[in-house]
């Protein structure tokens, strides 16, 4: 209660501040925010969640650097909440924790605000000005948080932890941010504002030991800002540029022409442009060149063909227009190169080489084959693949080799799928993706998956290690579309692979997983 009568006697204070400014040319701004802010934390797993919003105000003040930097210090009071019961977390077992906190904050921050496009504005400011900002400073909170009961003695330890943690009620607080304002009036500016605030605590919610220990909280804030210039420079035309650096003050103009009027909009005021409502170039005064002969078209005499000054920019007789005179040129109605004194490659396949040596002028092809296509890719021509659409070898004339079932099942089944020490995860997934692989092409076989260990451990943990390993390669088949009706798995604990089982090679060959397809 007491940071809120703070904050409301800071708003007056600035309010009554800004009335009472003299009317000299100042540096100094105003700025206002409202909107919604959300905290990202133990209680919610994305900031964005529409039950975590709550309304947040502020208020600043703001010191023009220079054109394109502004320093800005800000006070920011709202409110944050989160629930667990709004998403599933991975911290601990679903439904063994069931917590949530609300907290005042107040954050005062101070930011650098970078606006590039302010640079392009001349010696105004632009109309909009996107921006980006980096800052920091103090957060004030003070969670209030509620835990129910668990059942989880781990859980329950944490908790206690937490409820008995003598954290601090305030944290440094990074602000990072990114807008664009919007120039309405002399004086006012609205703007879209978003900003991600990173903390220098995990006690943000109340929650630290029964959440993620390791992972600061932080919370975002997004709206509308609004921004009061004290006094800004007399700009009668309204275009943005003061008076003083205004070349045409009575009338609105644009940065580019120093305040002037351009109607055509081609960066030459109507006071010296020769064709003021044709966008031209500033070589001819404003006015257009169509075929960009460098003669302005009020002046060519064939201004959408390019010509030379000589003949009043008419063109020379080209009817290819190749660059080779017609009386020169041995395919006039052809465009070609000079070196072919005016005739056109011709390459009707587009594969590099010419109709005159291509042996296959209509089909796109390769130089090694005279030009002639080989279309499966396996280094045979088509005119002497017996299987020109599928990739084969030279032996079977181009077709591929057979490959029968019963022989690929056979490779699989001689191979295995090795583990760490201790561990069902899978480190490589290729031996399994083969297997899919198979036993989609071949829906007669059924596949039996056996996991094993070494023999380090008691035989209880390690028939219960194999299991968890086979269990694993059977649901990945299972996810990757195989039917559970078609696999079968178990673990059969410690049973040497290697000879040598005492050594560090021969136990890494026994922590496996081994297949058998059969019909």
């Amino acid at each position: 209660m007491y940071m809120d009568r703070l904050f409301f006697s800071l708003l007056v204070s600035a309010l009554c501040f800004s009335l009472q400014t003299t009317a000299q040319t100042s540096p100094w701004r105003l700025d206002f925010f409202f909107g919604p802010s959300a905290y990202m934390g133990d209680l919610a797993d994305q900031p964005f969640y529409s039950r975590n919003w709550h309304p947040v105000g502020g208020i600043g003040i703001q010191y023009q650097l220079g054109k394109v930097l502004a320093l800005k210090s800000s006070l920011y009071h709202g409110q944050i909440s989160g629930n667990d019961a709004y998403f599933e977390t991975e911290d601990w077992p679903r439904g063994d924790r069931l917590a949530h906190f609300s907290s005042p904050i107040t954050n005062w921050s101070t930011t650098l605000e970078y606006h590039p496009l302010d640079k392009l504005a001349g010696d105004g400011r632009k109309l909009i000005s996107p921006y980006i900002a980096f800052g920091g400073g103090l957060l004030i909170y003070d969670p209030d948080t509620y835990f129910d009961f668990t059942r989880n003695p781990e859980l329950e330890e944490a908790i206690a932890k937490d409820n008995s943690a003598k954290y601090a009620k305030s944290a440094a607080s990074l602000d990072l941010g990114v807008g664009v304002d919007w120039r309405v009036m002399d004086r006012w500016t609205i703007g879209l504002t978003g900003a991600v605030h990173p903390t220098g605590t995990d006690f943000l919610d109340g929650v630290s030991f029964a959440g993620n220990p390791n992972k600061r909280d932080w919370f975002t804030r997004a709206g509308l800002r609004i921004q009061y210039d004290f006094v800004p420079e007399s700009d009668t035309d309204r275009d943005g540029i003061p008076n003083s650096k205004d070349m045409c003050p009575n009338s609105p103009g644009l940065p580019e022409t120093q305040g002037c009027p351009d109607s055509d909009r081609d960066g030459i005021h109507d006071g010296i442009d020769m064709c003021a409502s044709i966008p031209g170039k500033i070589s001819l005064n404003g006015c257009p060149d169509t075929d960009g002969d460098g003669i302005a078209d009020k002046d060519d005499l064939c201004p959408d063909r390019y010509g030379s000054f000589q003949r009043g920019g008419c063109p020379i007789e080209d009817r290819d227009q190749d660059g080779i005179e017609d009386y020169r040129d041995r395919c006039p109605d052809q465009a070609g190169p000079p070196e072919r004194e005016g005739c056109p490659v011709v390459d009707r396949d587009q594969d590099g080489i010419l109709d005159e040596d291509d042996h296959c002028p209509d089909d796109f092809g390769l130089s090694i084959f005279g030009g002639c296509p080989d279309t499966d890719g396996d280094g045979i021509e088509d005119s002497r693949d017996a299987c020109p659409t599928l990739f084969g070898v030279y032996t079977h004339n181009g077709c591929p080799e057979v490959v029968f079932p019963e022989d690929a099942a056979a490779e699989f089944n001689r191979q295995y799928l090795l583990f760490e020490l201790g561990s069902d995860d899978i480190a490589r997934y290729e031996l399994l993706d083969q297997i899919v692989e198979f036993m989609e092409e071949n829906r007669e076989y059924k596949l039996d998956v056996n996991g094993f260990t070494d023999n380090e451990g008691n035989a209880q943990t390690s028939l219960s290690l194999s299991r968890a390993r086979a269990r694993r390669c059977y649901r990945y088949l299972v996810e990757q579309g195989i039917d559970e009706n078609r696999i079968s798995f178990q673990g059969l604990g410690a049973k040497p692979l290697s000879s040598g089982v005492m050594l560090p090679r021969g136990q890494a060959r026994n922590r496996r997983v081994e297949f058998f397809l059969y019909k």
